[in-house]
């Protein structure tokens, strides 16, 4: 969450409130994410930078299922808290 540029609601004139981001995305064998897709996008720029942090994703722990690695879906919500100026 370190590289989340927090402010972009607030950049793009979002008024005051809580903007959830709901997603999904592939975690492959190899660790690598991909397939990220947007569920629920309130705008003001906030799906757009969830799914550039996602880019930049480091790798993750990939999934196991019977001591074999497999590729897994999972699902997060990023949410962006906009308060009063």
């Amino acid at each position: 969450m370190k590289n989340l540029r927090s402010n972009v609601p607030v950049d793009n004139s979002a008024p005051p409130g809580i903007y959830n981001v709901d997603f999904s995305f592939v975690v492959n064998k190899d660790g690598s994410v991909s397939d990220v897709k947007i569920f629920e996008d309130p705008g003001y720029g906030c799906g757009g930078e969830v799914k550039r942090l996602m880019s930049k994703s480091p790798q993750w722990t990939s999934g196991v299922c019977e001591s074999e690695t497999i590729k897994y879906k999972q699902k997060e919500r990023v949410t962006f808290l906009v308060s009063e100026q």
